[in-house]
């Protein structure tokens, strides 16, 4: 048995497990307002390449003033504090629409 013949199972057991990882579905949304209502893009999206769905947004005095949600490949969970705006990017995987309201 040459080394090809021996190394087909595990070719194929490797493959089939990366083809049943599936994708993440993510809320996707442009632009949302202070009242969390999506003003451009609404929709869906799927994540594929190592991306997150990710939940951004930009508050002052503990309001949300705008914001987005997307699939993507740069995300950080992290907090930002410019004056007396708050800039919040949380990051998620665990289940897909981890990144809706």
């Amino acid at each position: 048995m040459n080394l090809v013949t021996k190394m087909g199972p595990l070719l194929m057991a490797t493959l089939s497990l990366l083809i049943s990882v599936e994708a993440l579905t993510c809320s996707q949304c442009t632009v949302f307002n202070t009242e969390r209502i999506c003003l451009y893009q609404q929709g869906s999206c799927e994540t594929n390449n190592n991306q997150m769905c990710a939940l951004w947004t930009a508050s002052s005095g503990g309001r949300i003033l705008y914001g987005f949600q997307e699939c993507s490949h740069m995300c950080l969970n992290q907090t930002f504090f410019l004056g007396k705006m708050t800039l919040e990017m949380k990051c998620c995987q665990d289940k897909s629409f981890c990144n809706k309201f």
